[in-house]
C-alpha cells in the first residue's frame, strides 16, 4: 500500500480537490412504493480505493406543503387524533385515496370515484402517532400531503 491520499474528513470528499461533489438525490417520486432499491455506480482510477460514505436514506416524508395549497388539497385538523376531513381540489377527477405509512405500506384505501368536496375519515383507533402520507390519485398527476397524528 502506498502513502498516497486517504480521505478522512468531509472536505476530502466534496469538491475539496479530490473526488466528485456531494450529491443529494430526492427520492420522493418513489414515496409509498414498495421494494425501492438504491444503487451506486462509479469507477476507481488506476486501482485507487473507491469510497462511498455518509449515505443517508431517511423515511421522513418530504412533501412540499406549498404545492398542496396550490393544488387545493387540504386536510383539517392537521395535526389530528385520526379523525379528519379532506378537501378535494375542485378541478380534479379523483379515483382513489390512500394513506401510507412512513415505510411505504398502504394502511388505508378508499375509492373516490364520483366524490367531490369534503371527505371525512374517522381512523382514531387505526393510526398510531407519527407522520403519514395521504395520496390522492386520478386523471392528473397524483397529489400528496403529510398528515401528523398525535
Amino acid at each position: 500500500m502506498s502513502d498516497g491520499f486517504w480521505a478522512e474528513t468531509r472536505e476530502d470528499w466534496c469538491s475539496g480537490g479530490w473526488g466528485a461533489e456531494c450529491n443529494i438525490i430526492d427520492l420522493s417520486g418513489w414515496s409509498g412504493s414498495a421494494n425501492v432499491l438504491v444503487a451506486f455506480e462509479s469507477y476507481s482510477a488506476i486501482g485507487n480505493p473507491l469510497f462511498i460514505d455518509e449515505v443517508g436514506v431517511t423515511f421522513w416524508l418530504a412533501t412540499a406543503d406549498g404545492a398542496t395549497e396550490e393544488s387545493g388539497l387540504a386536510v383539517f385538523p392537521n395535526p389530528t387524533d385520526g379523525a379528519f376531513t379532506i378537501r378535494l381540489p375542485e378541478n380534479g377527477n379523483f379515483s382513489s385515496l390512500q394513506l401510507v405509512s412512513p415505510l411505504g405500506t398502504v394502511v388505508y384505501k378508499m375509492m373516490l370515484t364520483g366524490k367531490t368536496g369534503l371527505v371525512e375519515l374517522h381512523l382514531t383507533n387505526k393510526l398510531s402517532q407519527g407522520i403519514w402520507l395521504l395520496r390522492i390519485q386520478g386523471e392528473g398527476r397524483p397529489l400528496s400531503l403529510k398528515i401528523v397524528v398525535y
